[in-house]
């Protein structure tokens, strides 16, 4: 999480994004002086924070924001994208793959959720 993304986490009742989940959270702000929950707040390099963290904790990391989720497909430190679809078409955003060179992906699953959102986890191939 971002220190934009972080507010509305607090006011969210998803157990994976409420911080105070049992799930551990990594925020990466320059902005915030300090996060509450179960959360620490990261102003490291974030390519550096993933390394660490890989070494960590076992099992999958999930980023959400744009802006981060760029920076590591840049630095291929991404081996998942796991996507929502949704049926809304907008005019502006922060896009999740700005300025990333072509990646080969092996699509791994695919699902409806419901209301018309497609759910889609390819596997980045090296």
């Amino acid at each position: 999480m971002g220190g934009q993304t972080w507010p509305a986490g607090i006011q969210s009742t998803n157990e994976s994004s409420h911080p105070s989940g049992e799930t551990p959270k990594v925020v990466f702000s320059t902005t915030l002086d300090r996060v509450d929950g179960n959360a620490r707040l990261a102003r490291s390099d974030p390519a550096d924070e993933v390394e660490a963290l890989k070494a960590e904790f076992d099992g999958d990391l999930s980023v959400g924001r744009a802006g981060l989720a760029s920076s590591l497909t840049k630095l291929g430190l991404i081996d998942e994208y796991w996507l929502l679809v949704c049926p809304v078409v907008l005019g502006g955003g922060t896009p999740y793959f700005e300025g990333a060179t072509p990646l080969d992906l092996e699509l791994l699953d695919t699902r409806p959720l419901g209301q018309g959102v497609i759910y889609l986890r390819y596997r980045r191939l090296r």
